[in-house]
């Protein structure tokens, strides 16, 4: 199956609303996750578990230098925690299409995609 969109939020200085409230996007650890990048844009997760620490996991797009393996950054939520992950340099995260990979280890993880304003 496809990855399932993270639809990109614009931030105004009349401010977003972020978390339960917001308008996040439950973690699917089956497909993953995608969203369109400017190389501006940012990740909102929010660890909804009162029980453990989850994960995600940034994609990178290309292999190292001469075809070498690297290894995708993971970045750990601490329970009932939010971090703001991001920005996304393009050259390193972006696919073909233009969209940055994410991956969760759990359905307890929400994200919301914010792009900074101009």
């Amino acid at each position: 199956m496809p990855r399932t969109n993270v639809p990109v939020q614009q931030l105004s200085r009349t401010g977003l609303v972020t978390g339960s409230t917001g308008s996040e996007v439950t973690g699917d650890s089956a497909n993953n996750h995608s969203f369109i990048n400017d190389g501006k844009t940012f990740l909102h997760v929010r660890n909804s578990a009162a029980t453990a620490t989850r994960n995600v996991t940034l994609v990178i797009a290309q292999p190292g230098p001469d075809g070498a393996t690297v290894t995708n950054p993971s970045v750990a939520v601490p329970i009932s925690s939010e971090k703001v992950i991001g920005p996304f340099p393009q050259a390193i995260y972006n696919q073909p299409d233009g969209t940055c990979y994410i991956n969760v280890d759990n359905a307890e993880l929400r994200l919301q995609a914010i792009q900074a304003g101009t």
